[in-house]
């Protein structure tokens, strides 16, 4: 893999909001003394996870593993429109993580797996990354609407993922299984510098969690 200097890598801190009103939350972060904004507009994410044979994204991030990758396509609005797709590497080492992030022609879902190995080969993406999705095959979805807020001093960010729904892929003609939905919030502080977070973050009455949408998703599905 491309070699990725330090400086390219950002801190998260997650946390799990328990059943609240989404302006009650908005009001909490608000009230922060780093004087956060609202950023943006609140829009919906969508994602397709990737994994191999043996689940070793999975298995590597529930194992606590300090270097792992997790590969999805990434788009927003609604699930079914499928606008200007950007595939992901999500790079973790330790506290901190970044990403490889190439933009896919658009395509249509449902979607076998055979016909999306020809999108990528349509979308000029790197040798490596065409390597890597030869093993790979689809896991997940998932989808959820995002808020994004903004310190002042505009070193920390915090976005608030809201109506999570997950669904299990069947088989990889892309059948899909029911929806499975969960009724809290999730909270990611994002920064560059961790010199400053923990004031940051203690001021948020929340519980601090390893939290992965990714693991939480697949467990759903496991039976586990």
């Amino acid at each position: 893999m491309e070699n990725i200097k330090k400086k390219e890598f950002r801190y998260e801190r997650k946390f799990v909001i328990p059943i609240m009103d989404k302006k009650e939350t908005e009001t909490l972060i608000k009230a922060n003394s780093f004087l956060f904004e609202e950023i943006f507009y609140e829009r919906q994410i969508n994602n397709i996870y990737f994994d191999d044979i043996d689940m070793t994204s999975y298995f590597d991030n529930v194992l606590g593993n300090s270097d792992r990758t997790k590969i999805r396509i990434r788009w927003y609005g609604d699930f079914d429109n499928i606008q200007e797709p950007i595939l992901e590497f999500k790079i973790r080492d330790g506290f901190v993580g970044t990403k490889f992030r190439f933009p896919l022609i658009n395509f249509s879902l449902p979607c076998s797996l055979e016909n999306m190995k020809k999108v990528f080969e349509k979308s000029n993406l790197p040798g490596w990354v065409v390597n890597t999705l030869k093993t790979r095959r689809f896991t997940l979805v998932n989808y959820y609407k995002r808020k994004y807020f903004l310190s002042n001093c505009k070193k920390f960010r915090v976005t608030i993922d809201s109506g999570l729904t997950y669904r299990g892929i069947l088989n990889q003609n892309f059948s899909l299984l029911n929806e499975i939905k969960e009724n809290h919030h999730i909270l990611e502080l994002k920064y560059d510098i961790d010199k400053l977070a923990e004031g940051v973050s203690t001021q948020f009455p929340f519980r601090l969690t390893k939290n992965s949408k990714y693991v939480t998703g697949v467990t759903y599905f496991r039976g586990e």
